[in-house]
């Protein structure tokens, strides 16, 4: 079971890894800087530029040269700075699926890009469950076969963190190593790839989240759609937060003190890792000759972000380290090249990686969207997070407690509260619930991203575009405790309350003063839901759904599903966890 996952995760991550390598190889070699006119490597053939923004183009030339860009009618003159960065900024356009040319013309060459589009661009980022591929569905080919679509148009940002923010995201591999700690340069340049047209074929390696949204969200609109993916599997919120931001926050000394901890430490565990593979060899040589069964395969020494931990997966240690755990990397590698590119609005699908966190997550998660608005510089800049799916699928619930498990049903249940919490304390924003959306319990990837696609494309249409749309389940509003009962009221409601599979309700749990959950019964009244139960006789709160595994079954007519939630601010395990 686990060489299962570890092979699973090995495809996710084998094309990461091939692309740094080739980018390392590269770097040593050495790169010649040009003084001819470049541009961001995030500007290529087949592009979607933001509709209804003034839309920046940027990139290098000589110093002091003038760079004249034109599209579309329009033409912008800039003048390179003192050290060759240029920047003009196009005047808002209508959307069109009619592919303009873009002419980028200095003193010396020119830059022409073809078949450029205008609609709406999204940031699609997170980690696993938004890097999962199409390829990894049930059916794939049969999903992918179908993915015909001219006007939605894919970039995917290469995985690659850095020690400080890349100044491009380049369609040429590897400008320099962003692993090798004595380099300083805060203009290291990141590969990445072009923009393509949604075929079967650019599409089978896509985030499958962000393919049914951006699918869902054109055929909504009628417009063209740019989806660019920047996801990295088994990545903390921590590394996707800008040095400064984290620096602000109570915990950022931590993270930096066990970064730097986590680099001294690991020549040592590699040390050791390489003696444990030698003997391994030796022995695996010897047993494959006498067709004996060979012996475990050593672990990978690897990072968890907060102590030293072990891998079944053998990858390159500065991807990991780089990558993975490095506070504030994934925002110099992957999120910083993108700025301050024009587009509508940021999909976030994270939080498993942080999952025994919850307390510091609902700091954290309105930490990164206030910095991402902060260097896009736009505080409305529009945020869908979706909220952790269902973990696995369980015989029994381990809620309202288990004594072989107690803390996960908090660790999970903790970070989903706080992804609902951001989007009704932080404007601009909205969450989507998938706790009916089930892994299983091997794999915390549920196969089912087209329902994950649809209602993020449901909470765009109402929340950004704002369409008369039903777009979310019944979300807690408030208790109130008549007797031996608790009344709950809820918002999204929506032509009523209803289960999803026509059964009675379930997953609701009520405690008194001691803390001490019990399952309850729970019945629909109008708009609200009375819960109740004899071995609570003086009720003080209720939850639902607060589990690793949640199961319950209420929604709307929609059939959408309410969030978990709970009334109580009882501790919770996981709370002092840093």
């Amino acid at each position: 079971m686990l060489m299962n996952l570890a092979l699973r995760a090995y495809r996710m991550y084998r094309w990461n890894v091939l692309g740094v390598a080739v980018g390392a190889i590269l770097a040593a070699v050495g790169t010649t800087v040009s003084a001819k006119v470049q541009m961001n490597g995030l500007f290529t053939d087949h592009m979607v530029l933001q509709r209804g923004m003034a839309d920046p183009v940027w990139g290098t030339a000589a110093p002091g040269e003038s760079v004249t860009v034109a599209l579309a009618g329009q033409r912008v003159k800039a003048v390179a700075d003192a050290k060759g960065k240029w920047m003009v900024k196009l005047a808002p356009m209508q959307a069109t699926s009619v592919g303009h040319t873009l002419v980028v013309r200095g003193s010396k060459n020119q830059v022409v890009l073809h078949d450029v589009l205008v609609g709406e661009v999204w940031l699609c980022a997170g980690q696993s469950n938004m890097e999962f591929t199409m390829m990894f569905q049930h059916n794939a080919m049969v999903k992918i076969n179908r993915a015909k679509y001219p006007n939605l148009r894919l970039f995917q940002v290469s995985r690659i963190g850095a020690n400080h923010p890349a100044s491009t995201v380049s369609a040429d591999p590897g400008k320099v190593d962003p692993f090798v700690e004595t380099h300083k340069t805060p203009e290291a340049q990141i590969s990445g790839g072009g923009w393509r047209a949604c075929t079967p074929t650019s599409v089978q390696h896509f985030s499958a989240v962000a393919y049914y949204f951006g699918r869902d969200l054109q055929e909504k609109l009628h417009v063209p759609v740019g989806l660019i993916e920047a996801d990295w599997g088994g990545t903390q919120i921590e590394t996707w937060i800008s040095h400064g931001a984290l620096a602000r926050d109570p915990d950022g000394p931590l993270f930096f003190r066990r970064w730097k901890q986590a680099l001294a430490d690991y020549p040592a565990l590699l040390a050791t890792f390489n003696q444990e593979m030698k003997r391994y060899r030796k022995i695996a040589k010897t047993d494959r000759s006498e067709h004996k069964k060979l012996p475990r395969h050593p672990l990978f020494p690897c990072w968890s972000g907060k102590t030293p931990a072990t891998s079944p997966i053998i990858m390159d240690p500065r991807v990991y380290h780089y990558g993975v755990a490095h506070p504030a990397g994934l925002f110099n590698g992957m999120i910083a090249p993108l700025i301050p590119t024009a587009i509508r609005g940021v999909v976030w699908y994270q939080g498993e990686s942080n999952f025994e966190r919850g307390l510091q997550y609902h700091r954290l998660l309105p930490l990164l969207i206030h910095d991402w608005r902060r260097h896009w510089r736009d505080p409305k800049l529009p945020f869908l997070i979706v909220q952790l799916p269902n973990i696995a699928r369980a015989k029994k619930s381990l809620f309202p407690g288990s004594p072989k498990h107690p803390y996960m049903q908090d660790w999970f249940a903790s970070v989903r509260e706080a992804q609902m919490q951001a989007s009704q304390t932080v404007s601009h924003t909205a969450t989507v619930v998938t706790c009916d959306n089930k892994g299983n319990n091997v794999d915390i990837h549920p196969q089912n991203k087209p329902i994950v696609g649809y209602r993020l494309a449901l909470a765009a249409e109402a929340t950004v575009y704002h369409q008369p749309v039903v777009w979310s389940g019944p979300l807690y509003k408030s208790m109130r405790v008549l007797g031996h009962k608790i009344v709950v009221r809820f918002t999204h409601v929506d032509g009523g309350l209803t289960t999803r599979n026509g059964k009675p309700l379930n997953g609701f749990a009520i405690a008194g003063k001691n803390g001490d959950f019990v399952w309850a019964g729970a019945k629909i009244v109008g708009r609200t839901i009375v819960v109740e139960s004899s071995k609570v006789p003086d009720p003080v709160a209720v939850r639902y759904d607060w589990d690793v595994f949640p199961g319950a079954n209420l929604c709307n007519t929609a059939k959408l599903p309410a969030s978990p939630f709970r009334s109580d601010s009882f501790p919770v395990l996981g709370d002092k966890n840093r």
